[in-house]
């Protein structure tokens, strides 16, 4: 818990450095939350009624739904390619300053673009990667999982128990891999970070990561899965609002859901920081004489 004083301690400082971030979260929501959900339910309600009672034709019922649906969808979609590009130039950004500020205990707001200019090369290599990473780790998700569908399926012609048993079985092994990703993608969360820190190339930083994330490995599962349900709770809390609040309520909830992130960024810069820089101290203490 040490690492969580220190994080907190840091965000009390700097908490101004958080502002892009809040602002690159609350602008997609902004535009998402643009359409009033309370009308759409309502029209929903009303046709499914109107469904039940046949007093409209399937087909036009479902195309009317769509009608109303469109400017929802077209909104999201428009949201988060809004959030894309948005993140793609404030998450480097954002790593940059954190790490400056770790470093230095002198970081401002100001330092937004160079720590942006610096790092977005950067991050556009990781980002490839990572969704290469990620494809990789799906497809051998679905890989097993529909192993042991068609498993279940085969033992289906031994009764129903024993097919019963193989979609346990498989609901089994879908939970345990899907844990194992979710530990996979907390070790490489230091990936990111190796490259900004130690200005690492992408494939070194990889490597560097795993090394960090497995001596670190529990805690950092456990702290990124609590700093995510804490901000997942105040948001559902928020939720409310924002029904109420057509554009106040969305720029309510992005509150903690980006400080939620900043404080999850802070938290890996820092682990990240203090692993590398002690086994940097142990090769000194351990050097032979003549190199010192």
């Amino acid at each position: 818990m040490r690492y969580l004083e220190k994080v907190f301690n840091f965000f009390g400082k700097h908490f101004l450095i958080s502002l892009p971030l809040i602002i690159v979260t609350a602008i997609p929501a902004i535009i998402a939350g643009s359409v009033s959900n309370a009308e759409l339910t309502q029209t929903i309600n009303e046709l499914s009624v109107s469904l039940a009672n046949k007093d409209i034709d399937p087909f036009l019922a479902i195309d009317m739904i769509l009608g109303v649906l469109r400017p929802i969808l077209i909104l999201s979609a428009i949201a988060n390619i809004v959030s894309l590009v948005l993140n793609l130039f404030v998450m480097p950004a954002t790593y940059g300053m954190i790490n400056k500020g770790l470093e230095t205990d002198n970081v401002s707001i100001a330092d937004f673009f160079p720590q942006m200019t610096r790092n977005l090369p950067k991050f556009i290599v990781y980002l490839i990667f990572s969704f290469f990473v990620d494809i990789i780790l799906w497809l051998i998700f679905f890989l097993i999982v529909a192993l042991f569908v068609f498993i279940s399926i085969t033992l289906r012609g031994a009764g129903d128990t024993a097919f019963v048993l193989g979609i346990v079985l498989t609901a089994v092994i879908a939970v345990v891999l899907y844990v194992v990703m979710y530990g996979i993608k907390c070790i490489l969360s230091y990936w990111f970070p190796a490259m900004v820190v130690d200005d690492m190339k992408v494939t070194s930083a990889f490597n560097k990561a795993i090394e960090v994330g497995r001596s670190y490995l529990f805690p950092t599962i456990g702290i990124t899965f609590l700093i995510s349900l804490v901000s997942s709770l105040i948001v559902g809390m928020l939720n409310n609002l924002a029904s109420v609040l057509p554009y106040v309520g969305p720029i309510l909830i992005s509150i903690p859901a980006a400080l939620g992130t900043f404080i999850t960024l802070t938290f890996y810069l820092t682990v990240y920081r203090d692993k590398t820089r002690k086994e940097e101290i142990e090769d000194v203490i351990n050097m032979p004489e003549e190199y010192i």
